[in-house]
């Protein structure tokens, strides 16, 4: 059920858009995670996406310049990662 996610700008520094592309709605919820596997922050938590594709708005945290990774995840067991560039 998920199709595509592609985050921008990359590299980003305080605002980034992330575009979600789903085959139906569904339970989506997105994390930002450091290179080790650690939580750096939940961005969005457990929402119910019902449009196909959505752009989500989102403000970053401030964090430390660096390469990250960004999980989504479905309900339905999809998941994408994509690296994000902090600067």
């Amino acid at each position: 059920n998920l199709h595509a996610m592609k985050a921008f700008p990359n590299p980003a520094s305080n605002q980034l858009s992330v575009e979600v592309t789903l085959t139906e709605s569904d339970d989506i919820s997105l994390n930002l995670l450091d290179l080790n596997g650690r939580l750096v922050k939940t961005l969005i938590p457990i929402q119910r996406q019902y449009q196909i594709n959505q752009i989500h708005s989102l403000t970053l945290p401030p964090i430390p310049s660096g390469v990250y990774v960004l999980v989504l995840d479905t309900q339905r067991g999809g998941r994408m990662t994509q690296r994000l560039n902090i600067q």
